[in-house]
Formats: structure tokens, sequence, C-alpha cells
């Protein structure tokens, strides 16, 4: 038949158009919704005096839209001897700026120490180790680097 057809016939066109367009819903995150924390930057620093070593942690905390978490408590704990274990810690500045400041050692008679992140909390939601920046090639106190050891000497 030669009349008009009953099925809808859609035209591509590159014409803008006054009709409104509905989109699906989506989850996009926003900052009331992040979901996590991670170390984008982590260093040790040996400062040497008069024959001993005191080491300081030098921790950025980020969440994942790359932001500086600021308040975000960090505990870790060191071991000097393979059994006595010690606990420091630090809250991070605006920026994101955590230090953790350990005490001076003799590398003579504790030539390393062996330190593992206790915990990290924020307002931010809980840390994503796998997230966290690489020391020695792998990202600081994640799964498969749990412990990290510094030398002193």
């Amino acid at each position: 038949t030669d009349g008009p057809s009953s099925t809808p016939t859609m035209i591509s066109t590159d014409e803008p158009s006054s009709a409104p367009v509905l989109a699906a819903p989506t989850d996009v995150p926003t900052l009331s919704s992040v979901e996590f924390i991670r170390f984008s930057k982590f260093n040790v620093h040996n400062k040497k005096k008069n024959g001993l070593t005191k080491p300081m942690l030098k921790i950025i905390v980020e969440n994942e839209e790359n932001k500086s978490v600021a308040k975000a408590k960090v505990k870790i704990a060191y071991t000097t001897d393979g059994s006595t274990t010690k606990k420091k810690g630090c809250t991070s500045k605006k920026n994101g700026k955590c230090i953790i400041k350990l005490p001076k050692f003799d590398p003579a008679m504790i030539p390393s120490i062996s330190i593992e992140l206790r915990s990290a909390v924020s307002d931010f939601g809980a840390i994503n180790l796998e997230e966290n920046a690489k020391y020695n090639g792998c990202p600081v106190f994640s799964k498969n680097c749990r412990q990290i050891d510094v030398m002193l000497d």
C-alpha cells in the first residue's frame, strides 16, 4: 500500500533540537561520596648527625579525586630488633602532608628498622592500600608490601 507507514522511523540529523533530552541516571561520585584515601607520596628521609640516624616518613594523603586530605590520622609500628614494636603517628595538614619522626638510632647497633602501617583513618573513607605510591617498586603497605625495611647506614 502507498499510504503512510504505521511504524515510526528514526532520522539522524546534525540539527539541534529544542526537545528535552533525557539521560539515564548515573552513579557519578561527588565530593560527599568519596570512597577512599591513599598515600599519593611516600618517602623516607634519614637525617644523620653525630653518628646517629633519625628517620622521617613523609606522606601525602589524598582522596580518590587527588585532593589533599586534612586531619587524616596515620599510625605506624616500627621494630628495631625483630621483637620490640613501638608505635608513632601523625595527623595530616590541609595540604595532606603527614610527617612521622622516629627516634635517633645508632646504625652500628641497629642497621635497619621494619615499618608497618597500623591504621589510616579519615572522614573521606578507608585507605585503599593498592592505590598508594610505590616504595621500592610496590604500593607502600599494600598486600604484597605490608612491611618496609629502612636501612639506617
